[in-house]
């Protein structure tokens, strides 16, 4: 069973036994990353540009190790507290056997491009794309960006089918000439 990425960073907090403490003013920017306070300081966690500008310093070992799981195929997820980097997570979708015979499978059916939109660095975004068969990748996208692309891919092929797995797709799914969703955490 495939688990979403705050489940299993909270299921690593809990076997580290670390301890939880609750955040207030917590507050979500759409396909950016969270802030809120903890004891009186900002907490913030989401994408590296997003929380890079609100801090003081990041280290260049930081930067190097995020670039490079990037590269791997995996999402970073920056974590801040009271101004400071307190680290880097990475995580990474698992790409399903079956996903790049599913591409291979609708290109024989007559589907002339299978495109990517994501949320996700670029360097993530092409791996998993090379590894599955995707012809074209938009990423580093808002959601309303998202709703853009899919806006110009409508004038270009007519019609254009769109699965999503999560809230910040909705939008994309109601634009589409046949949006797809599918279950939380991509299950």
């Amino acid at each position: 069973m495939k688990i979403c990425v705050n489940q299993a960073i909270a299921q690593f907090v809990r076997q580290q036994n670390l301890t939880w403490a609750r955040a207030v003013n917590v507050q979500a920017q759409a396909g950016q990353g969270i802030t809120g306070e903890i004891d009186g300081h900002r907490a913030i966690v989401g994408k590296a540009a997003f929380v890079q500008v609100q801090v003081n310093d990041v280290a260049k070992p930081l930067i190097e190790q995020s670039q490079q799981w990037e590269a791997d195929g995996k999402t970073v997820v920056w974590v801040a507290y009271a101004g400071e980097i307190l680290g880097i997570i990475a995580v990474a979708d698992t790409v399903r056997p079956a996903a790049a015979q599913a591409i291979a499978r609708l290109k024989r059916l007559g589907i002339e491009q299978i495109v990517m939109l994501t949320g996700d660095n670029s360097r993530t975004a092409h791996s998993i794309a090379q590894q599955v068969g995707v012809d074209q990748v938009y990423a580093e996208l808002l959601p309303e960006e998202k709703v853009d692309v899919i806006r110009k891919l409508q004038k270009q092929y007519q019609a254009v089918a769109m699965v999503g797995d999560g809230i910040n797709d909705a939008p994309t799914l109601a634009q589409a000439s046949v949006g797809i969703a599918i279950g939380s955490c991509g299950q």
